[in-house]
């Protein structure tokens, strides 16, 4: 692996970190059944699993918590790797501790290297004569910033929970973002994310609430408050109408 790819692998893993400290990533055995028990399908609960298995392994850098996904031509199902999770993934984590970022790694073609450790950083200084560890961690990172500037990440829709909120009263307060459609000064088109507050239940059976917006994001000429329909396929979306929890504005 060379540096290139090693700092992808690290913004990989740092998105796959954030994704466990959101209300996305499992963190107890109790979180774990509710949301395996409201998802209506097996493809779904599949790669809900999948998904916080690859946490542990790709986000956290355990190999020791990987599990195939399928064995002599036989997927395994959510129950399997369920088991898996339950069994070896949350008694690894209660005894190893939940990182709060992960490793850097980069390897030869014969040997593996953890950069920071005194093999990683002779490889670092001598073999490669590169930059230091924290150089490349910070242009990894600044790279992983100007995706998500520039449109071509959006981190905030892997955030999410696995399923949507209900449309009653404990909807209100709940910090929301919803996707708006804009004009730009040549006429273009384009999507832009406001973020604001559930105001008021208006009509749950028809889903229509009333949204308090965030004064620093919308226009000059724009409402404050505005009345909207948070439909059920718009949950998490990419189009005009969209609408998620809003999980703060990223760097």
């Amino acid at each position: 692996m060379n540096l290139e790819n090693a700092k992808e692998e690290y913004i990989k893993a740092w998105d796959l970190i954030e994704v466990y400290y959101s209300d996305r990533g499992w963190k107890k055995l109790s979180q774990a059944w509710r949301v395996m028990n409201s998802l209506s399908s097996e493809q779904a609960r599949l790669k809900a699993v999948k998904e916080q298995i690859t946490i542990r392994v790709k986000g956290f850098g355990w190999k020791e918590a990987a599990h195939a996904w399928s064995k002599g031509g036989m997927a395994y199902d959510s129950m399997e790797l369920m088991k898996h999770f339950v069994d070896v993934i949350l008694p690894m984590e209660a005894k190893l501790g939940v990182p709060t970022e992960p490793p850097f790694k980069i390897q030869d073609n014969t040997t593996k290297y953890i950069l920071g450790t005194d093999s990683g950083l002779s490889v670092e200084n001598v073999a490669l004569n590169t930059k230091s560890v924290e150089d490349l961690k910070a242009e990894a990172m600044m790279e992983r910033a100007r995706r998500e500037a520039e449109g071509e990440t959006d981190r905030d829709a892997n955030l999410q929970a696995h399923t949507m909120p209900k449309i009653d009263d404990t909807l209100v307060g709940f910090s929301i973002e919803y996707c708006f459609a804009y004009l730009d000064d040549d006429g273009g088109e384009y999507y832009a994310w406001i973020d604001g507050v559930v105001e008021r239940i208006v009509n749950a059976e028809k889903r229509m609430v009333d949204i308090r917006w965030n004064e620093e994001k919308v226009h000059a000429d724009d409402v404050t408050v505005s009345r909207h329909q948070l439909k059920i396929r718009s949950w998490n979306g990419r189009k005009v109408g969209a609408w998620r929890k809003f999980v703060g504005d990223q760097i």
